[in-house]
């Protein structure tokens, strides 16, 4: 899929780039424009060099447009887009070339890297602003992340992950989004074994308030797991659910229409190992009993030495509180963790209800502060 079919640029304020031609104008009075006409050719584009009442026009390359240092875009145009399972999904304004981005923002480091991505550190040059770009190849997932695209546009909560610009050469999509120094979930499980259930219904009450969000949205994320919770800042337990490259826009009237095998093979419900029937949004209230269920006593409630293992115990074995570190967690959170792991997904809790309970959990703390 080629990104920059599904933009059409029209009116970039653009400098010119043969000065040249110019020579006999002053700079402060001349206004530059690049304008597109509705059968726009890679190739064909006129650059407009307005003074009072003369006009020049110079026939000429986006190449060579884009190779002047001036040409920052500042204002991106829009255009409706019809996705055929969201007909409310808007357009996202995309930069059409890497060499805005070389000129915007400067790549420090590596963050991590995925399957699919790589995630860097970078710097806006006009603000010093610290952000992470997330760059995809092309070649490799185009569909997928075309729809992460216009997922991450119709998302606006402040426990989602916030993007920002969107960049694109002929190799690349260059995603900028915001900077999380906390770290993951999983690093910390990893460093600390649990956490109390104090924080632990902290982090789920902002958790569930961002997948209530996504099913707002009618949106699924489909691989909630530690590694996708991250926190905002380190010494902070503010969260944001991250990685929306599994994401899937579903109908409420019709549900999903999914069967395949997708996330953490360990957070995965078993409507979707069975493969059946096709699942359904509830796929995340298990994925979240799940990491509820981990971060309370250190180890996921299904386990196996294999894969093959893993599945038969997800599918086949009852969900216990064995183990000392039970003892000290109260009832109610582990009634609540079971009406999240109920391996029918038309017996499991909602979001919603999930979400007024972690409140009320909540609230005896929130009294002690």
């Amino acid at each position: 899929m080629n990104f920059s079919s599904l933009f059409t640029p029209l009116n970039r304020n653009l400098a010119p780039p043969n000065k040249s031609k110019l020579d006999t104008l002053k700079p402060k009075n001349v206004q530059s424009r690049v304008t597109f006409s509705r059968n726009f050719k890679p190739r064909q584009c006129k650059v407009l060099a307005e003074n009072g009442n003369q006009t020049y026009d110079f026939p000429t390359t986006p190449k060579s447009i884009l190779k002047t240092e001036s040409n920052i875009i500042k204002r991106y145009p829009r255009k409706q887009i019809n996705f055929e399972n969201a007909p409310e999904i808007q357009t996202y304004p995309v930069k059409l070339c890497k060499t805005f981005f070389e000129t915007e923002y400067r790549i420090s480091r590596v963050l991590g890297k995925g399957k699919l991505s790589v995630v860097y550190k970078c710097t806006q040059f006009a603000t010093g602003t610290f952000r992470a770009v997330k760059v995809i190849e092309k070649q490799r997932e185009k569909d997928m992340f075309a729809a992460e695209i216009l997922i991450l546009k119709n998302l606006s909560h402040k426990n989602v992950l916030r993007s920002h610009e969107i960049y694109e050469d002929s190799s690349c999509v260059f995603l900028v989004m915001d900077l999380y120094t906390g770290g993951d979930l999983k690093a910390v499980l990893q460093m600390r074994g649990s956490v109390s259930e104090e924080e632990a219904i902290i982090i789920l009450s902002q958790l569930l308030e961002a997948v209530l969000h996504c099913h707002t949205k009618r949106i699924v994320h489909r691989d909630i797991q530690p590694s996708n919770i991250m926190f905002k800042y380190q010494h902070s337990m503010r969260i944001v659910l991250v990685d929306f490259s599994q994401a899937k826009h579903f109908q409420i009237s019709n549900k999903i229409q999914m069967r395949s095998l997708v996330g953490n093979l360990s957070y995965v419900a078993p409507e979707i190992i069975k493969s059946e029937f096709p699942y359904s949004e509830k796929c995340d209230e298990w994925s979240i009993g799940v990491v509820l269920y981990e971060m309370l006593c250190g180890y996921t409630p299904f386990r196996g030495y294999n894969s093959a293992e893993v599945c038969t115990s997800i599918l086949s074995d009852k969900l216990d509180f064995a183990g000392i570190q039970w003892c000290m967690i109260s009832e109610s959170l582990k009634s609540l963790i079971s009406l999240l792991l109920i391996k029918n997904p038309a017996e499991r809790i909602a979001v919603r209800g999930a979400l007024s309970s972690s409140r009320v959990l909540l609230s005896p703390f929130s009294n002690n502060a």
